[in-house]
């Protein structure tokens, strides 16, 4: 599993872009990535990368935050925030058996105020945290990159 993630980290690590122009479009996709809006998650991601000057590519692949494995965590988490924020009377949702907007606006408008409330907490913290993370990472791997190409040219006798 860690190297799943490690693998993940350095595919988005190695698109060809500025450090600020990836860490936005990273943002930008964990936060669509954690929302409600299944279906439109790679759309919104694509459409506020490019009016905020994010990588598109890192932004459409960061939506997958959200995907068969960490629904169960993510939905439940962010029902709990929004419950806690909006203050809706709480119920035990199965949300294996939401996949569609339909079976979202089927549940009603308490559930759907409390899942965008803490869809927007949790998208915004991670995000947030997303975004300080990778850019520091790959500040670090930019000056690391640099710092092994002089040391090349050096050792080459070109300066």
């Amino acid at each position: 599993m860690l190297d799943r993630i490690k693998k993940f980290v350095q595919n988005v690590a190695s698109i060809n872009d500025t450090p600020e122009s990836l860490s936005r479009g990273i943002a930008i996709g964990f936060f669509f990535g954690v929302s409600i809006f299944w279906g439109l998650q790679i759309i919104l991601a694509l459409l506020f990368a490019q009016l905020l000057k994010g990588n598109k590519k890192a932004a459409a692949i960061m939506t997958a935050v959200s995907n068969p494995l960490t629904t169960p965590v993510i939905y439940p988490a962010c029902y709990k925030i929004g419950h806690f924020i909006v203050n809706d009377p709480e119920k035990n949702i199965d949300y294996s058996a939401i996949s569609t907007l339909v079976d979202i606006i089927n549940m009603g408008l308490p559930f759907i105020e409390a899942m965008l409330a803490g869809t927007f907490i949790a998208g915004s913290a991670g995000a947030l945290a997303c975004y300080i993370a990778s850019k520091n990472y790959l500040m670090h791997r930019k000056r690391h990159n640099a710092a092994s190409m002089a040391g090349i040219k050096d050792m080459d006798g070109i300066s």
